[in-house]
């Protein structure tokens, strides 16, 4: 069992510079393990925020509960079928608001863990299809 840390999605700051984090051993690819390719990944969590997000214009605070219900539940349900009873899922849904106008938001999303590097692993994706609407999705599989 190793100790990793993953810097996730955009980690600058509003001035753009990026957050130096060295605290573990930091890694950007905690995916070597993927029991499933990260083509398969990507389409799964793209399609999963695009029919979540389908029909809409712009961020309603309203909504964003719904709006990450709906991607993780999903994107489980299609996970499952790829990863199979071999693996725990875990995917988290982060919906942000943006905007053209103002200055660029920071994001830092930092993950920790104690597990096998041959079999478990982390991956994020961000999904920026939506004027106004930012959603970074996290999967962590861990074998059983």
């Amino acid at each position: 069992m190793q100790r990793q840390y993953h810097r996730g999605a955009n980690t600058s700051d509003s001035a753009g510079k990026p957050h130096l984090l060295t605290k573990y051993k930091t890694t950007n690819n905690m995916t070597a393990s993927a029991p499933v390719s990260i083509d398969t990944l990507k389409q799964s969590a793209s399609s999963a925020c695009a029919k979540a997000l389908s029909g809409v214009l712009s961020y309603d605070h309203t909504q964003t509960s719904t709006w990450s219900s709906d991607i993780i539940n999903t994107l489980l349900s299609d996970l499952h079928g790829h990863f199979g009873s071999s693996y725990k899922l875990v995917v988290n849904s982060i919906v942000l608001q943006t905007s053209e106008a103002g200055p660029q938001q920071g994001l830092n999303v930092a993950h920790g863990a104690f597990w096998d590097n041959t079999k478990d692993g982390l991956w994020t994706y961000d999904y920026n299809e939506v004027k106004g609407v930012r959603v970074v999705v996290t999967v962590t599989w861990t074998a059983v």
